[in-house]
């Protein structure tokens, strides 16, 4: 089997998106994946942010003008950090596999080695290895050190990290997001004093990236299923991937996969040719 070896999967679902149980769950089932485990994003919501927001340090908000985003942020922050804390405690392996309710693992299919050759091709300094990755300027096509635009995305964290990002996140029965970053784009560009899941969970180790499997753009989020049309790096990069795996896969090695800094490195931008047609 393609998939032998993978390690437990946890997955992020609102308690309103049985859609997206359903939809994540009929993928594990077409892969063969059964070792996971759905976690509540519900406790922590914009609603009742009154009701947690004692459970958490924050830097001063009032000068935020994108507010209600960051306080959603923030939640998703919370039940990821829940759910990694369970994790840890609960569970003497070496490594698990975070991730959201919206991928798309048609790429599986793709893949020309399985997981134990994946695992075995790792860098060997690595805290965290981005299955999936979003970023609005380009997507590298290959194993390689994240980027400072790369979001958060499918997360296999090693035991090792996952006791890091609690002993920093995690002081005296409440999470700390109030420590101020360097990275440009999530300390300031967005205006989120704070720090987020799409910084901390893998801007904060040895991470390294590669294109595996994608968030979905055509899924709606929040409980109410809007459409998101303020993120075309989800976009770029559902394209990118198709485009990867579909077109180009078979001009590289898998050795050149699994390598960076390569002559013949391959990034996809916007204006790659040929992307439109996806």
């Amino acid at each position: 089997m393609k998939l032998k070896g993978l390690p437990e999967i946890y997955y992020l679902n609102l308690d309103e998106r049985p859609d997206r149980v359903e939809y994540t769950e009929t993928q594990y089932e077409k892969h063969g994946i059964t070792n996971f485990r759905r976690w509540s994003a519900s406790e922590y919501q914009l609603h009742n942010f009154k009701e947690w927001r004692s459970k958490v340090r924050l830097n001063d908000m009032t000068e935020c003008k994108k507010l209600k985003q960051h306080i959603i942020e923030i939640a998703i922050s919370m039940s990821t950090m829940d759910m990694l804390r369970h994790w840890y405690e609960n569970s003497t392996e070496p490594y698990v596999l975070l991730m959201e309710d919206d991928y798309d693992l048609q790429w599986i299919d793709y893949w020309h080695f399985d997981w134990e050759y994946l695992m075995n091709h790792l860098p060997f300094d690595w805290d965290c290895i981005q299955l999936s990755f979003e970023n609005e300027k380009v997507i590298p096509c290959f194993l390689h050190p994240i980027h400072p635009y790369h979001c958060t995305g499918a997360a296999l964290i090693n035991r090792p990290y996952a006791e890091k990002l609690i002993r920093l996140l995690y002081k005296d029965g409440k999470y700390d997001f109030s420590q101020r970053i360097q990275n440009y784009k999530w300390g300031k560009m967005l205006d989120m004093p704070n720090r987020t899941i799409d910084y901390f969970l893998c801007h904060a180790g040895r991470t390294y990236s590669i294109p595996l499997i994608s968030l979905n753009p055509g899924m709606g989020s929040y409980s109410k299923n809007i459409k998101r049309n303020d993120r075309p790096d989800l976009d770029l990069a559902w394209r990118a991937y198709n485009k990867w795996w579909k077109e180009l896969r078979d001009d590289y090695s898998l050795e050149e996969f699994f390598m960076f800094g390569k002559p013949n490195d391959r990034y996809i931008t916007r204006k790659e040719p040929g992307l439109d047609k996806y």
